[in-house]
């Protein structure tokens, strides 16, 4: 199962509540890891630009940043992907 991509799942959401959305997407993350098929997150990276003067958009950041974080912690291997090189921040477990 792809999921391209996680910032676009948050945006859907965004007129939910942060811990409506962070709830949904932990139990989200529970049901890939308890699937019988591997699963591949994308997601897109937003915490290394300027911080956004507009809240709603400073909100989005940040609530993108926690969901990544989360994901990260319950995924087997992350890997980050820049000007097409690969680098991997998680190996999966032996």
């Amino acid at each position: 199962m792809i999921l391209d991509c996680l910032t676009l799942w948050a945006g859907a959401r965004f007129a939910d509540s942060d811990a409506a959305i962070i709830a949904a997407w932990s139990a989200q993350l529970s049901a890939f890891k308890a699937a019988s098929w591997p699963s591949i997150i994308v997601s897109n990276e937003l915490g290394w630009s300027l911080v956004p003067a507009e809240p709603h958009a400073r909100r989005f950041r940040d609530l993108a940043g926690t969901l990544a974080q989360l994901t990260a912690a319950a995924a087997d291997e992350v890997w980050l992907m820049v000007a097409g090189c690969l680098l991997r921040l998680k190996s999966k477990p032996s």
